[in-house]
């Protein structure tokens, strides 16, 4: 594998685990009227790991297509 496609898979799936170990998330106070961990657990559980499996879409595409058809 790539350097580039492990720092997209790794960088949501560590900040995912690592996120209740965090002191500023783990706060009390709210952000947008949610707590901090819901919130950090949403963006880097959904939206980051979305755009990951977008890039290494993108990625895995450029690949096909370098391979041609194959026929």
């Amino acid at each position: 594998m790539k350097p580039a496609v492990v720092a997209v898979v790794v960088v949501p799936l560590v900040a995912v685990l690592f996120g209740p170990l965090i002191p500023a998330v783990r706060a009390p106070e709210l952000f947008l009227g949610f707590p901090r961990l819901l919130v950090w657990t949403v963006f880097w559980g959904i939206v980051a790991t979305t755009v990951a499996m977008l890039v290494l879409e993108r990625i895995g595409g450029a690949a096909d297509e370098d391979e041609g058809d194959g026929q």
